[in-house]
């Protein structure tokens, strides 16, 4: 369908893209990112399944709780409690600015048709 430099093309897009992400916590009045060593720890104990995980920072230990996304500030009287989440980041390798345009142009009309059907 596509003839092999298309699926060439096709192949070295996908070799092209990493998926990585980053993890947040809700502050007093946007989201704020983890620590890169906190969000490393955080990302393996997801990847693995588990149900929560104890985080120290340089202020506080938190556990986060990957079932309700919530991580509770252990050293606080109140316990207080703030959301977390995971955001996934696509980083594009620069392999990508060489997509030829009659490729970019059939995607910007594929996405075009899908949202008016």
């Amino acid at each position: 369908l596509f003839g092999s430099r298309n699926e060439s093309l096709v192949s070295t897009l996908a070799n092209s893209v990493n998926i990585t992400y980053h993890w947040e916590y809700q502050g007093d009045s946007n989201w704020q990112r983890f620590a890169v060593a906190a969000e490393d720890k955080l990302e393996h104990a997801y990847q693995d399944g588990r149900d929560k995980i104890i985080i120290q920072t340089d202020q506080c230990k938190y556990e986060v709780d990957f079932k309700v996304m919530i991580q509770t500030n252990l050293e606080h009287q109140s316990r207080r409690q703030r959301d977390v989440r995971r955001i996934e980041k696509t980083k594009v390798q620069s392999k990508l600015s060489k997509i030829p345009s009659f490729v970019k142009n059939r995607k910007r009309r594929e996405s075009l048709n899908s949202s008016i059907f």
